[in-house]
């Protein structure tokens, strides 16, 4: 009986494990705020801040749009590279579902 009950507890406690390395495929669709000035047309890469997997990342971002500036509310449309992301300005009708 007792090897029972130890086999339910460390079976209990595997399922108590979790992945804490942020993805950044999570990042995709998700808003965030310019960090760094990110500059216009894909001519250079800024930084935003961005909350993925309960962690506040920071990841490289840039934009085919106009210039961003800092405290610019964005939304993460695509991968680039494993540290950078493309980004869009938010539009002030869209909300955040992660407040």
């Amino acid at each position: 009986a007792a090897m029972y009950g130890v086999y339910w507890i460390m079976r209990g406690l595997k399922s108590l494990n979790s992945e804490g390395t942020p993805r950044i495929r999570k990042a995709l669709n998700r808003y965030g705020t310019v960090y760094t000035t990110i500059p216009a047309n894909k001519s250079g890469s800024g930084k935003i801040q961005i909350n993925v997997q309960n962690q506040t990342m920071e990841y490289l971002a840039m934009t085919s749009g106009e210039k961003l500036s800092p405290g610019t509310k964005v939304v993460v449309v695509d991968v680039i590279t494993p540290t950078t992301v493309a980004v869009e300005p938010a539009l002030e009708t869209e909300t955040n579902p992660d407040v």
